[in-house]
């Protein structure tokens, strides 16, 4: 910046809307000068500050350093700018200088770079979690999926047994009625039965007896009738 003269700028690339942010600047000179006049102004994103310097002798070789303190309130491009007015003397004879600079030196951000970068990073953490949970949850539904599909093949299967069981249990009803019958049946047939064998071993008794009898009344008879009669003299 001019013959000279020339100046190291120091801030970060970017800062944080409502932070402090610290900027450096250091005038150097490669010649034997006086500052006449020496301006520093940074603006920009809702800051404005100015630092001067007058008539400051500046020896070959060092410099003037400055540190300058803002606070950005809103969103923009922070900018410095640096005016100087010299003087210095070349074989006996006086010369005079002047240089200016206007440059961007850092960015107000809401969110810094870093502060996205951290977000991106935690975005692709739960992205991924995300997908992993997506496919756990395609698995999951294509199970279920499946388990609905046996559920309403057991459901039919279900219905199927439960009308046959019911038929089967309407069935067992008749029976366990037709059952009934033909025990009631049955006991009336062996009441008869007993009754019919206690008739016939009774006509048979009396058979018997008629038998027995008419034997014992022919065999009397047969004696009766072969005695020879006596006399009695």
């Amino acid at each position: 910046m001019g013959h000279y003269l020339y100046f190291v700028i120091s801030a970060p690339i970017e800062t944080k809307v409502g932070q402090e942010v610290k900027i450096m600047v250091e005038v150097l000179s490669t010649y034997d000068i006086v500052l006449t006049s020496y301006r520093l102004r940074v603006y920009g994103a809702g800051t404005n500050k100015q630092s001067s310097e007058v008539n400051t002798s500046l020896p070959q070789g060092t410099g003037i350093p400055k540190t300058i303190t803002v606070t950005p309130t809103s969103e923009d491009t922070v900018y410095i700018e640096v005016r100087a007015e010299y003087d210095w003397q070349t074989g006996g004879q006086h010369q005079q200088g002047y240089g200016d600079l206007t440059v961007p030196i850092t960015t107000a951000r809401a969110e810094t770079l870093d502060e996205l970068k951290q977000q991106n990073q935690q975005f692709s953490s739960l992205y991924s979690n995300y997908t992993k949970l997506e496919g756990q949850y395609l698995e999951v539904s294509s199970s279920l999926q499946d388990a609905q599909s046996k559920l309403g093949n057991l459901t039919t299967s279900y219905d199927v047994l439960r009308g046959a069981y019911e038929q089967l249990q309407s069935e067992n009803l008749v029976m366990q009625a037709n059952y009934g019958d033909v025990l009631n049946q049955l006991q009336i047939q062996s009441a008869r039965a007993t009754n019919y064998e206690y008739i016939a071993i009774s006509s048979i008794a009396a058979a018997i007896i008629i038998l027995i009898a008419a034997v014992v009344t022919r065999r009397r008879g047969g004696r009766a009738s072969g005695q020879p009669s006596s006399r009695k003299t």
